[in-house]
Parts: structure tokens; sequence; C-alpha cells
């Protein structure tokens, strides 16, 4: 099998008067759902190999977090600006071309991780209903395909877990 990681950002502070939505940061829960994540990544045994991060701040400071708790050598990490002005198929795109293999973990937004989620799921996959109601904040998906990630297609994974923020 091989593993793909969906992780929306945690909780992120309100836009600044002024301010641009890319540079938001974490609001002080948003950093603890990540830390508590990280913790829960390591004890379930899920380790990515790499990283790709939208660019976005609370995208960037989830990851730090998670990070943190996670891994005690430092993960090959990517930050692209696609995963935060782009959709579910440029998602999908820039994973197959990410040179990865399998344990790669997706920092983005919603609506696209949801989406790509779903695209990805098999449509008799049971435990497709434990995200058909959103990707709140800080959730992670971990999803397992037949096949490397360069060759992912249209509902080939399975849900092995979906880990809620505070976790």
């Amino acid at each position: 099998m091989y593993r793909l990681y969906l992780l929306r950002h945690a909780e992120a502070a309100p836009v600044m008067v002024g301010g641009r939505d890319i540079d938001r940061p974490l609001s002080d829960r948003g950093r603890q759902d990540a830390e508590k994540l990280g913790i829960s990544m390591r004890e379930a045994g899920f380790m990515p190999v790499s990283v790709l991060s939208s660019s976005a701040v609370r995208a960037r400071e989830t990851w730090e977090k998670v990070a943190s708790r996670l891994a005690s050598t430092p993960i090959e990490t990517c930050y692209a600006p696609e995963l935060y002005r782009g959709d579910a198929e440029d998602y999908r795109i820039l994973i197959a071309t990410a040179a990865v293999e399998e344990g790669l973990l997706v920092v983005g937004h919603n609506p696209m991780i949801h989406e790509l989620a779903l695209v990805l799921l098999r449509a008799d996959d049971q435990a497709r209903s434990a995200i058909s109601g959103g990707f709140l904040p800080g959730a992670l998906a971990v999803l397992d395909f037949p096949e490397p990630l360069w060759s992912i297609r249209p509902r080939t994974a399975s849900l092995t877990a979906f880990l809620l923020p505070g976790q």
C-alpha cells in the first residue's frame, strides 16, 4: 500500500484589518491542536516521508507544530504557493509530480483538501462517510492506495484514519 496524508491547516486567527489572508497565523487553539495532532500521529505510527505544504503562514505553522511533536529528525518539506491558490485538481497534480512514491503529507486549505479526499476515495469505501461532513481545521485524512502516488487516480483510495483536531 502507498500512503497519502491530507491535512487541513489548524484553526487560524482572524484577518487583521488591512492584513492579507495568506499572512494569517494560527490561533492559540490552532497551535495546541496541531501539536496534539503530531503526538497522535506519532503514537499511531503515521510518519510521512515528505511534506508538501501551502505557503500560507497558517499552513506553515501547522506543519511546524505537528513536526515538533512528530519526529526527532527533520522531514523534507516543500512549500508550494499553488496549494494556497489552486483547486483540488491542482493538488492532485502536485501530488503526482512530487517525486515521492508514498508517505507524502499535504498541508492545505478547504475546500480543496475536502474535495480532493472525496475525489480520491473509492465510492464504496464505508469510511467515506467520516469525511462527508467536511474537514474541520486541523483534521487529517490518511489515505492508502494500491499504486504509487505518482499514478493516483480518482476513486482508488481507502480511508485508513480520519483524525479530528484535539484528538
